[in-house]
């Protein structure tokens, strides 16, 4: 699964890795970056695919189909996207991307949990595959939401746990937000693992979602 995750890179950072992977595109929403502790129900930054150009903005992390759903769905499984009613109409039409460049797990370490913090080997941003939706409020408001979707851990992962997002190249990317692309090219790219993954220990800092510094991923030698 997928729980927490980071973006350390700065807002010029970010515009950096746009113009090379994601141009042309447009920013829709005020980005407050660097983010070390993204936790559920915060907004996040998401790419969709426009007409022309790539959109990039915010949306709340936590899959919400409608007002009263009581408990928005932060993670979703690939292997039953395309099967169950409430996720099935995003798969097909409201694919997005999530940008991050790190995510967190925890691993049982005696009496306690040991959080550990993942990243790329090359140590560059990348996005996580994700699906959202939208509602409106009794005003007539539109509220979007998005979750992550996540398949069985590879062998990196799988000391730490079971599961894992699924992670995109910028080939697969373009791919997951064409409208065109097929339910069999959209299950490769779910299957595919072609990001190498390290990870680390980090500080017991992270289970607080206020700790929001560059300490949270830090080896916990340091």
């Amino acid at each position: 699964m997928c729980g927490r995750f980071v973006i350390s890179y700065t807002y010029d950072e970010l515009l950096a890795f746009l113009d090379d992977e994601f141009s042309p595109y447009e920013i829709r929403h005020q980005l407050s970056l660097p983010d070390y502790n993204i936790a559920p129900s915060k907004d996040i930054v998401a790419i969709i695919s426009g007409r022309d150009k790539y959109r990039v903005g915010t949306i709340k992390w936590g899959f919400k189909p409608f007002e009263k759903f009581k408990y928005p769905i932060i993670n979703v499984r690939s292997e039953t996207i395309d099967e169950k009613p409430i996720y099935r109409h995003s798969f097909q039409s409201k694919r997005c991307l999530i940008l991050a460049n790190g995510f967190y797990e925890w691993r049982q370490n005696g009496h306690q949990k040991q959080p550990h913090y993942i990243k790329p080997k090359k140590d560059t941003m990348f996005v996580f595959a994700g699906i959202y939706t939208q509602y409106e409020d009794r005003e007539h408001q539109p509220h979007f939401s998005v979750a992550i979707v996540t398949k069985e851990a590879n062998q990196t992962m799988e000391e730490l746990h079971h599961r894992m997002p699924v992670l995109l190249t910028k080939e697969a990317a373009d791919t997951w937000l064409n409208p065109d692309s097929s339910l069999e090219t959209l299950k490769g790219l779910i299957e595919s693992d072609k990001i190498e993954l390290t990870y680390y220990p980090v500080s017991q800092r992270v289970n607080n979602v206020h700790n929001n510094t560059k300490e949270n991923i830090l080896p916990l030698n340091e």
